[in-house]
């Protein structure tokens, strides 16, 4: 019954569609693993916190609602150890559950609080019905584990990215369906395969993978899995004054986009300080990303803001994104208007938001001080008055 319920759902709305992946660091150029999650959901107000008052720190995602951020959807603590999910929809039923569901927020929260190792982890879930979670959680911590876990509340399998047989091309990719899960419920199957087609091609040309890479292209990726319709060169139109509307579904970035979560994480035996964690708090196509360091302070355009209810930052991504897809009526937001998304004149939001992202990457690995937060503020102002006036 439950499954029945969940592909209803899944009819009625996409938001808890998600994609991540985990790199090894045998195929990134730092040596050091990234875990990356684009996250898909129904709260589109997203905010990041520093929780400090737990027994290990950690900066996490949250939603804007949630301000203690007593659920977390992807965060990174002290001691290096990163967690991140993606629902699944053709995992079994619990039986030892006794009904409860959509707990993956607390487990995130309590894991980041209290555990220093994918092994603690590990330790957590063996106890049956704790926690009524159907995901695919993925994990990297400072000792050098890295894995994804197929974890239903009861029982889970475990995909070590470390070992060559179960990930031979040092990477392993999780939508919205488990491994080890029945093949009938598969949801996420398009946005999967285009993404593994991407990554596949950058290893090709360029042998490894990066942060970079996965920020300017994989969280943007406008290649549609199953149709290979790329839209960075089809149809594209002359300006923005140019309308064109499109059919957006399946894509990685869609209207449900919310968040982005990536982590550069460290080699074994290396400070923690050293890693490197970036967050996109509002839809990618519209929002830059941001780089933040565990032993830096937040800046406020992140965190929760009264006048907004949510940070300033997401609110402005809410306020583009209704340029973007400007429908509000019938079936809406599944059609982009592909005249704003990219133009020939390139002043389209995805080519905006790559320039405004590369000048952010550059400032960070050339110019790391006091000075770096208010410098990526403004290049991230300077950005969206290419569509607003302040």
């Amino acid at each position: 019954m439950r499954k029945i319920i969940f592909v209803f759902l899944l009819i009625l709305s996409i938001g808890f569609s998600c994609t991540s992946a985990i790199i090894s660091g045998k195929i990134t150029k730092t040596g050091r693993p990234i875990i990356w999650k684009h996250r898909d959901s129904d709260s589109e107000r997203n905010i990041v916190i520093y929780e400090k008052t737990t027994k290990y720190k950690f900066i996490a995602i949250a939603n804007a609602e949630d301000k203690a951020g007593s659920q977390i959807w992807m965060g990174a603590n002290e001691k290096g150890l990163v967690i991140i999910n993606t629902a699944s929809y053709n995992l079994q039923n619990c039986n030892a559950c006794n009904g409860k569901e959509d707990e993956e927020g607390l487990l995130m929260r309590y894991v980041l609080a209290n555990c220093q190792s994918v092994p603690e982890f590990e330790k957590i879930i063996e106890k049956k019905g704790q926690y009524g979670v159907y995901a695919n959680f993925g994990l990297i911590d400072a000792q050098g584990n890295a894995a994804y876990y197929e974890y239903n509340g009861e029982k889970y399998v475990k995909y070590d990215v470390n070992d060559p047989n179960v990930a031979p091309k040092g990477y392993l990719i999780r939508t919205n369906f488990s491994f080890s899960g029945d093949t009938i419920n598969r949801k996420g199957y398009f946005r999967y395969y285009s993404t593994e087609k991407l990554f596949d091609k950058e290893i090709k040309i360029n042998k490894k993978l990066s942060d970079e890479f996965i920020l300017f292209q994989a969280d943007r990726n406008l290649v549609h899995g199953l149709t290979n319709i790329d839209l960075s060169n089809f149809l594209v139109p002359n300006d923005t004054n140019e309308t064109k509307y499109f059919p957006f579904r399946d894509y990685v970035p869609r209207y449900s986009t919310v968040s982005t979560f990536l982590v550069n994480g460290v080699k074994k035996g290396e400070d923690t300080e050293n890693m490197i964690i970036w967050v996109n708090i509002g839809n990618s196509l519209v929002t830059p990303s941001i780089p933040l360091k565990l032993n830096y302070e937040i800046p406020s355009y992140l965190t929760y803001n009264d006048k907004y209810n949510t940070s300033e930052i997401n609110y402005l991504s809410l306020l583009l994104k209704k340029k973007l897809f400007p429908i509000n009526y019938d079936n809406g937001s599944d059609y982009i208007n592909l005249s704003f998304l990219i133009n020939k004149q390139g002043n389209g939001t995805i080519q905006k938001v790559k320039e405004a992202e590369k000048k952010i990457y550059k400032l960070f690995y050339d110019n790391m001080n006091e000075d770096l937060y208010k410098n990526v503020y403004l290049i991230v102002k300077d950005f969206y008055m290419n569509y607003f006036k302040f």
